[in-house]
């Protein structure tokens, strides 16, 4: 049965939204109140009554529990019709692109990524990669793109769909706490990012490792670092030929860095099984560290080693989006002259005036 919401349940998303939830249980429990029909009829009340598994391992952890999260989807997609969302301007990013941008996109990114999808000129080229400052690890470009409204209503709708009671799946094989994008329904404002700025820039910061084809998909996800939660992760490379990774925050963590090593897989050599050969660079024995804080972004080719110093305190939420070719598939053989010409002469197609 479709659930109608009553004005109290607006009622909820205010209070969530400003910051005066106990608990998720404050929010779950409301809800059920706020629903027109029994609650033991309701998807939102089953899907909180579940006794969820909890994460344990920290490598390896994709499939964990996988067969309950799989046979819980529908209910849990029903149930999150049922809660609603806070901010519903964040969900239709791909029906309303110019909308997206004038609120949420910085004015000099804006500007620049028009004129280049204007006209690809090497003028307009060099200023949108001048935005993109490389960072002190060598490879890595930092970035600020998104508006602090931006930031703050991503946290809140967040913060909000947490306090559902809905049970969250982990988002990776390493982080057990967050979320997984496409599970909340907030895919569409990704999508456009990676259409509008994400792929290009990743062409053009990287051409040897990024073509045409190495962004027809994504998994994009949040990951929560807190006290008595993750506070770390351990040195890894990423499943992607890309990574975007965006601090949003909360305000005041402490600790909680990154550092970056070297490239993996560099030489394109094959073993006798066809597989790559890992091996090291010149700069794979250096740990070169950045600090993050809300509002900042980086760049980096997921065979880029690194890990996620300790968190001291509060909590950090970072939204990382993983950029690969069709069925997950990450090249690693570099591309050749001519193919890096190809690509260079598509990548600010279509044009926005087509």
């Amino acid at each position: 049965a479709v659930i109608m919401v009553t004005s109290a349940a607006e009622n909820r998303k205010m209070e969530c939204s400003n910051g005066n939830v106990v608990s998720s249980s404050s929010c779950s429990l409301s809800a059920q109140n706020d629903v027109t029909s029994t609650s033991s009829l309701s998807a939102l009340a089953r899907a909180q009554a579940l006794d969820a598994p909890t994460p344990h391992s920290s490598v390896g952890g994709e499939y964990e529990d996988h067969e309950w999260w799989v046979s819980h989807e529908d209910l849990f997609s029903k149930a999150r019709q049922e809660w609603g969302r806070l901010h519903p301007e964040l969900y239709d990013a791909q029906d309303h692109v110019e909308t997206f941008e004038e609120r949420f996109v910085r004015n000099e990114f804006r500007n620049q990524f028009r004129n280049v999808w204007v006209e690809s000129s090497v003028e307009h080229e060099t200023s949108v990669r001048d935005l993109f400052q490389e960072t002190n690890a060598p490879g890595v470009y930092g970035f600020q793109m998104f508006t602090d409204e931006f930031h703050r209503l991503f946290m809140e709708e967040l913060d909000y769909q947490i306090s559902s009671g809905i049970p969250l799946r982990r988002p990776n094989g390493m982080n057990r706490y967050g979320a997984i994008l496409s599970e909340l329904g907030l895919d569409s404002i990704v999508t456009v990012m990676i259409d509008r700025y994400f792929r290009p820039v990743g062409q053009l910061l990287y051409p040897e490792f990024m073509g045409t084809k190495d962004a027809e998909e994504h998994f994009s996800f949040v990951v929560r670092y807190k006290m008595e939660e993750d506070v770390e992760l351990a040195e890894h490379t990423d499943a992607s030929v890309v990574t975007i990774n965006l601090c949003l925050g909360k305000p005041g963590f402490e600790g909680g860095s990154l550092y970056f090593k070297g490239l993996r897989w560099m030489n394109n050599e094959l073993n006798e099984n066809g597989a790559a050969i890992p091996t090291e660079t010149a700069t794979f024995a250096q740990r070169n560290e950045i600090v993050m804080e809300p509002g900042m972004g980086i760049i980096h080719l997921g065979r880029h080693e690194h890990a996620a110093l300790p968190l001291t305190g509060g909590e950090r939420t970072n939204m990382i989006v993983w950029l690969s070719g069709e069925h997950g598939v990450v090249r690693i053989a570099k591309y050749s002259k001519e193919e890096m010409q190809e690509a260079a002469a598509m990548r600010w197609y279509p044009r926005m005036d087509e």
